[in-house]
Order: C-alpha cells, then structure tokens, then sequence
C-alpha cells in the first residue's frame, strides 16, 4: 500500500535575515531624546521643591484697593477694630 503514503516535508524553524533584521531596536537619537526629557523633568521637580521651600521668603505683597473711597472705608474699619481692641 504504497499509494496512501503522506510526504510531509521538514519545517525550518530557524529565523531568517529579514526576521532578525526587524527585530525591535531602538535609536541612539530616540534613546537621547528620552533621557533629555528625563532629565529636564527631573531639573524641573527639583526647582519646584526648592521654590516651594523659598516661597515665604520670595513673596511679600500688599494689595490695596485702586479706589480712594474703599480705601479710606478699610482704614476707618481698622482704626474701629483697633479701638475696640484697646
């Protein structure tokens, strides 16, 4: 019975060029490219932190009102309050 014999030819398992050529790999440039936003976002937490720390000593501000009328109204307000108080 000759006739009924399957030929099942071998398989090669083993990668070619083209598959070992498009294997993942990544750019010097892109590599640098990350490690400088890395880097840049690093740079930037740490003066956030140290802005944090100085802010007491870097903001002082005194706001008063542009308007005569309400400023004139807050002092007499605060010479009442200091009246009261003594």
């Amino acid at each position: 019975m000759r006739g009924n014999h399957i030929d099942i030819p071998k398989v090669d398992l083993t990668p070619s060029a083209d598959e070992k050529r498009t294997s993942l790999r990544i750019s010097r440039s892109g590599i640098l490219f990350m490690l400088i936003i890395l880097l840049s976002m690093a740079l930037l937490a740490v003066f956030a932190n140290i802005q944090h720390f100085h802010k007491d000593k870097i903001e002082t501000a005194i706001v008063k009102p542009a308007n005569p009328f309400i400023r004139r109204r807050e002092e007499l307000a605060r010479a009442a309050t200091e009246r009261r108080s003594a």
